[in-house]
């Protein structure tokens, strides 16, 4: 598993919102293993990385906000004007579930979302999603 190879990245750190950061469900080992490394390849720093994976990373990933606290509720009522951005994040969840990875890597320019995403993309990566400050860009079909 790519577990033994790449630790989850922040795995205990909760962020109430994934800003300027692509997410992305890479459902194999080999693809997950593949993406980190041409992700690193790149130029992409391993702390600019987060995966998430297994009941660890639904905890920590929390859409519901129900393990961390009041911080996190909140940051759910907000992000639930649209409802877009906790559909994804529960997307996300029944993925980990589901024994898949969830990536979260920042980009910081547009010229890095439009890597990040072909790089995930060509390593079978799905529901690709850009975080931006107030919006969320689908970056492939559903």
């Amino acid at each position: 598993m790519i577990m033994e190879t790449i630790k989850q990245i922040n795995q205990n750190e909760f962020t109430t919102y994934p800003a300027h950061r692509v997410c992305a469900i890479v459902d194999t080992d080999m693809d997950a293993r593949s993406a980190m490394d041409e992700l690193l390849r790149s130029g992409i720093k391993e702390d600019q990385i987060d995966i998430f994976y297994g009941s660890e990373g639904i905890e920590v990933l929390d859409a519901e906000g129900e393990h961390h606290g009041l911080e996190a509720k909140i940051a759910k009522k907000i992000r639930g004007y649209g409802d877009v951005e906790n559909e994804a994040l529960r997307i996300y969840e029944t993925a980990m579930g589901d024994g898949g990875y969830v990536f979260e890597v920042l980009a910081e320019t547009d010229e890095e979302k439009e890597s990040i995403h072909r790089i995930l993309a060509l390593n079978n990566a799905h529901q690709i999603n850009y975080f931006g400050t107030w919006h969320i860009e689908a970056m492939t079909e559903a």
